[in-house]
């Protein structure tokens, strides 16, 4: 799937289990206003709440507070929904392409430039390299508060054996010069396109909202100082501190 908006180009794959809905998350926006977040996400497979009793319901809707109006919430979630419908095959086939390509920590080069690129077609100001392979993106839009997501990119050394019609087969020499097997047993493939897909909605709702948005792609989470490599590189001297 070819989209120029981004100037990125993926082969997506058809993933019955995210089309029949089992793996995406309820649409907490189209549920009535008012209603508790925690009761919204319980009730989203239609099942009964087995751990609220019926009679305790509404007072557990009236007495969960709120992090943002869900009136508000309501109003603009359809906005966010459409973007989303429009922006998830593409986030679902860079997901699929970071989980065939994974890169041990440090290495993360290929996986840093399409977050970089995604993040350029989407109106980011970008820096890459920081603290080794990590990106950063900043997106500005008027007075506000400095909002950081961030996501980790590395892979693991371990043989991936989940028959994945898009399961990794890559093998590199690790830091040792020893050949090991690479795969995303982590996550971090799921996470790096949830980065970029949020990092779009919020670029593409930018009527919504004001501030800063700083989008962190970290390297090196598996080795535990990729975090550290990157403040120590001035992330938060130069991008700003959320």
């Amino acid at each position: 799937l070819a989209d120029e908006r981004h100037g990125v180009a993926f082969r997506v794959q058809t993933l019955t289990h995210a089309r029949n809905g089992s793996v995406r998350p309820a649409d907490p926006m189209r549920m009535p206003p008012g209603t508790s977040s925690a009761v919204k996400l319980r009730g989203s497979t239609g099942a009964p709440d087995r751990r609220l009793p019926q009679s305790r319901t509404k007072k557990a809707v009236e007495t969960v507070p709120h992090a943002v109006d869900p009136n508000r919430a309501a109003q603009h979630g359809s906005v966010v929904m459409r973007l989303l419908d429009e922006i998830f095959p593409l986030v679902e086939g860079f997901y699929v392409d970071l989980h065939k390509n994974p890169e041990l920590s440090h290495a993360e080069h290929r996986t840093a430039s399409g977050v970089a690129e995604w993040l350029t077609r989407t109106g980011y100001e970008v820096h890459k390299g920081i603290g080794g392979t990590g990106v950063v993106g900043i997106l500005r839009n008027g007075p506000g508060p400095t909002v950081m997501l961030r996501a980790d990119m590395d892979a693991l050394p371990l043989e991936e054996k989940t028959g994945l019609p898009y399961a990794s087969t890559a093998r590199v020499d690790d830091a040792d010069g020893a050949e090991v097997p690479v795969m995303h047993a982590c996550g971090h493939d799921a996470h790096t396109a949830c980065l970029v897909g949020a990092a779009d909605l919020l670029s593409e709702t930018r009527d919504q909202w004001a501030g800063t948005v700083m989008i962190v792609a970290q390297p090196g989470e598996e080795t535990l100082n990729g975090a550290q490599g990157m403040i120590d590189d001035g992330l938060f001297d130069r991008f700003g501190r959320p």
